[in-house]
């Protein structure tokens, strides 16, 4: 399991990739070859715009409050799964694993997370095959655009390497 550490916070603030909202953010979700939405908004978001994302990962929630609710059997798949605030659990890793099985396969998820999922795009990033579009909230910004490649998996392996291992 690894933890945020204080040091982390302003640099995990940089998205690791372009923000869009509106029409531009609709457009890449028809676009996207596999889309992985990381955030119950831009889950909506892309639901709105009849895409069912490959992946998605919520907690049910925006800014810890709001209940967002998605609609049932959407998914090929559904996991639940306990993740502490700040932090990616070993268990949350294996089922994104189990996904990207399943995402291989032609086969959608969503995972569910007790507790928060905010750092769950790291782990999407670094597994995801290359050409993958993941896209995860910025609360009252946007949403991030990663169109995974060799960097963006350096980066977020990186990113998750700096956390602490508890």
């Amino acid at each position: 399991m690894r933890r945020l550490p204080e040091g982390l916070r302003e640099r995990l603030k940089v998205p690791l990739g372009p923000v869009l909202t509106g029409k531009e953010l609709k457009e890449i979700f028809v676009s996207a070859k596999d889309l992985i939405t990381v955030g119950d908004v831009v889950t909506a978001s892309a639901l709105e715009a009849n895409v069912t994302p490959m992946i998605s990962i919520v907690d049910k929630k925006t800014r810890r409050e709001k209940n967002i609710p998605l609609p049932e059997g959407k998914w090929d798949y559904e996991a639940w799964v306990c993740n502490p605030p700040e932090t990616l659990t070993d268990i949350l890793l294996e089922i994104i694993d189990h996904a990207m099985t399943a995402l291989s396969l032609g086969m959608s998820t969503l995972i569910i997370v007790e507790g928060e999922e905010d750092l769950a795009s790291l782990p999407c990033i670094v597994k995801a095959p290359a050409g993958t579009t993941i896209i995860y909230g910025l609360p009252d910004v946007g949403a991030a655009v990663v169109l995974v490649d060799e960097e963006s998996k350096r980066r977020s392996q990186e990113l998750i390497l700096s956390m602490e291992e508890i």
